[in-house]
């Protein structure tokens, strides 16, 4: 009995030894299996696969990769680049619109995780002219930061529609990461439907108090004033700087808005606000003082360049005056720098008549040459190239504005 034990335990740990390799292998097999598995649901769930031209139905293989598309979405019901594939290959095969139909339903309720599902809802969208539509999913690719180039354009056009104006401000509000490259595209503003249904929203935002930064007011301004549709522009800008029970011709006459102005960002240019333009041999200098702010341009006589700008508000028909407080007398800023109103296709009308001021302080007035024959005249101030030769000069304005001409509707 003795002897027999030390045989019964060798057996003993010889079996046990087999059992453990055995174990060892199947879960090795198991192993190698589900990676070999996860590894193929990895490869086919993901949305570059399905969307590839190798997914596609052909002549010889009519449905596609559908049978790998189904085997992953079996596997991974939660995940949405497979069940993509599948609605894309029914939309381009010949499945019945029924099937496509439901996918697309199931896909809008899974959420926003797939480029290859949004694009496929967008074209759907796009076919049916459903522009609220058109807006979400172009919303959900740019949150995703995918096909910016592509998408925005399609979104400025779905914008333009009247249904889609709750949604795009509600989306607006939540300040995207895409929503300044939105409201500074150009194709937003290239038709005049577009640039109303801008001014829109903006006057809507505005009136709900949601923040906009003045970049984005001044793309619309720009783009509805090059169009020559002042009204609107100007009636867009007076809400946003709070001055719609305010009438005046100059805006900031003494330049002290354009001094807190200044820091803003490229592109903030306002054409009913001030320009100060600068160039080789010519600028337009704002020296900001406790008194009094000064503006001081300063010419090297060469050209005709323009310095200063404002687009004003005037009526037709009327005769105005220019009211200006420099270092040197009218008469001689006018020898060196030309001021002006001018309107689209018309010749300029320029400031002429002096007449001295009224006391020590006081501005001079210089009488136009003609009744102004438009509503949103471009007042400028230009180098005068004919009478100052290559002087040049250089001068400081610290007042500038213009009144209507006293008991006349004309000259």
């Amino acid at each position: 009995m003795d002897i027999e034990t030390p045989k019964a335990e060798h057996v003993g740990a010889k079996f046990r030894l087999l059992i453990f390799v055995l174990f060892s292998a199947a879960i090795a097999l198991l192993l190698m299996r589900w990676t070999s598995e996860f590894s193929t649901q990895r490869t086919l769930d993901n949305g570059v696969f399905a969307a590839s031209e190798a997914c596609m139905p052909k002549l010889e293989k009519p449905g596609g990769c559908r049978e790998q598309l189904s085997w992953v979405a079996e596997r991974a019901p939660l995940s949405v680049d497979p069940v993509a594939g599948l609605v894309r290959i029914e939309r381009e095969g010949e499945g019945a619109d029924s099937r496509v139909l439901a996918g697309e339903k199931l896909l809008a309720e899974m959420g926003f995780r797939s480029t290859l599902a949004q694009q496929l809802l967008l074209t759907s969208a796009l076919e049916r002219r459903n522009f609220v539509e058109i807006l979400l999913r172009s919303d959900a690719l740019l949150r995703r930061e995918k096909l910016q180039k592509e998408v925005l354009p399609i979104m400025l056009v779905a914008a333009g529609d009247e249904s889609t104006r709750e949604p795009l401000i509600t989306a607006l509000a939540r300040e995207p990461d895409w929503r300044l490259a939105f409201m500074t595209h150009p194709g937003g503003f290239a038709r005049a439907d577009l640039r109303a249904a801008r001014a829109e929203v903006l006057d809507e935002m505005m009136t709900r108090k949601i923040p906009i930064l003045q970049v984005e007011i001044a793309h619309a301004l720009r783009a509805l004033a090059s169009e020559q549709e002042n009204e609107a522009a100007y009636r867009l800008w007076k809400k946003y700087r709070g001055l719609d029970n305010r009438n005046f011709f100059v805006f900031d006459p003494r330049f002290e808005f354009v001094a807190r102005d200044r820091g803003n960002e490229a592109g903030s240019e306002i054409p009913f606000e001030w320009r100060l333009l600068k160039g080789r041999g010519y600028r337009a200098q704002l020296r900001e003082s406790t008194k009094q702010n000064n503006l001081t341009l300063s010419w090297n006589g060469r050209g005709s360049p323009t310095m200063l700008e404002q687009k004003v508000r005037l009526d037709r028909g009327k005769a105005y005056s220019l009211q200006i407080l420099a270092t040197d007398p009218a008469p001689v800023v006018a020898r060196r720098f030309t001021v002006s109103l001018d309107c689209p296709g018309l010749a300029p009308v320029q400031f002429v008549d002096f007449r001295p001021a009224v006391g020590p302080g006081q501005p001079e007035t210089v009488k136009a040459n003609e009744v102004i024959q438009c509503d949103f005249p471009v007042l400028r101030v230009r180098g005068n190239a004919v009478d100052a030769g290559d002087r040049g000069g250089r001068t400081s304005i610290s007042y500038l504005a213009i009144r209507q001409a006293v008991g006349s509707n004309g000259l």
